[in-house]
């Protein structure tokens, strides 16, 4: 698929870190005890893991497709000071030993596995990923979640991720095909941080086929990529922050009818 060839970029971007006696493991084919303490009793449900995470914990997921449940309300709630990270294959004793090129480690909102394009997606999570304050997640491909709700209801954006919390820090992720009424990608009212991200062919039907970012506070986005998301207003970005910083970023290939790339929602601003 069309992220496989994105992975590649992001391969140069990995972090170094020790294993922790903190590190939770997930692997969706371990056969050991199913308790999480080691790649051969890693828990096999990437829910599971999360419940039982507390802060400082660390969640290394191995290479698969993970759905949060089957009903549109079920998300992969973050949990505080709790970082997830996936492109292990499932022998890793360091986060550097990540390998996204090979081990394509995917959150999925298609409950059904029927998804052609955006056909067939009804039945999708609103949400497939809900941040929380002071929360990581690193080296995923999100994809197909639909909040297709209507505003003012939570329901109503952030296919992809949806975030209300601050602190809330996004790398090395891929957001892939996710839709939405707002924010088709990233839904995002607080101060967060992104880096070395791509949203691609993401929509929306009203503001941020990529993003959609009111927070009104400091938000970064550094090395990240827009391309081929489609929305009303902000094909790319909606953004009503005016102290947004952002560093080193592609807009391309993005369609709107209001700021194709980027659209401001502060326009008096």
């Amino acid at each position: 698929m069309r992220y496989r060839a994105l992975v590649v970029l992001l391969a140069g971007s990995l972090c170094v870190s020790q294993a922790l006696a903190g590190t939770i493991y997930v692997k969706n084919d371990a056969s050991g005890l199913n308790n999480g303490a080691s790649w051969t009793n890693a828990y096999t449900n990437l829910q599971t893991a999360l419940i039982a995470a507390v802060a400082n914990d660390e969640i290394w997921v191995a290479a698969a497709t993970y759905i949060p449940g089957t009903n549109r309300t079920d998300t992969f709630q973050l949990k505080p000071w709790v970082g997830l990270y996936g492109g292990f294959s499932g022998t890793e004793t360091t986060r550097s030993q990540r390998d996204w090129t090979n081990n394509v480690t995917i959150l999925s909102g298609d409950v059904l596995a029927n998804d052609v394009g955006f056909s067939n997606n009804t039945e999708n999570v609103n949400h497939v990923v809900t941040t929380t304050t002071n929360s990581v997640l690193d080296g995923f491909v999100i994809r197909a979640g639909n909040a297709d709700g209507t505003w003012p209801t939570p329901s109503c954006g952030g296919g992809g991720i949806y975030s209300v919390f601050p602190n809330f820090v996004l790398s090395n992720c891929i957001l892939f095909r996710n839709s939405a009424q707002y924010g088709g990608g990233i839904f995002n009212t607080a101060p967060i941080t992104i880096r070395r991200c791509f949203l691609v062919d993401n929509k929306c039907a009203q503001q941020g086929g990529g993003m959609r970012d009111t927070s009104g506070t400091p938000c970064t986005l550094e090395e990240c990529v827009f391309s081929g998301n489609q929305a009303s207003s902000g094909g790319g970005l909606a953004t009503a922050t005016r102290s947004a910083v952002l560093q080193r970023n592609v807009f391309a290939g993005n369609r709107a009818t209001s700021g194709g790339g980027i659209y401001n929602l502060n326009l008096s601003s």
